[in-house]
């Protein structure tokens, strides 16, 4: 299923980042914002559904194909983080084979 969803990179990116949406049967139902570390190592900026389509799965589906497209693209790590408070997002990442690594100098006070 998750080949139904197809990234469409934004011509606009620049330098070491992209930005991309999401498409489902034509339709745009989110996007997100890749920055390249390194040739092997990609950093998730940020990421979103479209409200009307949460809840449904598509997350999971959109965040596989875009690990396909890394993957295939060479990157060997991804990574992302968020704020401490974010519940949700911790969730999403986690559920989707990401791995609670520490907590980053920005959010410390």
């Amino acid at each position: 299923q998750e080949n139904e969803i197809k990234l469409v990179w934004h011509d606009e990116s620049k330098g070491n980042h992209q930005v991309c949406d999401f498409m489902l049967e034509a339709q745009q139902i989110g996007g997100c914002e890749v920055h390249y570390v390194s040739e092997t190592v990609a950093y998730l900026r940020w990421i979103y559904l479209n409200d009307d389509v949460q809840n449904k799965g598509l997350g999971s589906r959109c965040m596989n194909r875009l690990k396909f497209e890394l993957k295939e693209k060479g990157c060997t790590r991804f990574d992302t983080d968020t704020a401490l408070n974010n519940d949700r997002a911790q969730h999403y990442y986690e559920k989707n084979g990401f791995v609670r690594e520490g907590i980053t100098r920005s959010y410390e006070r």
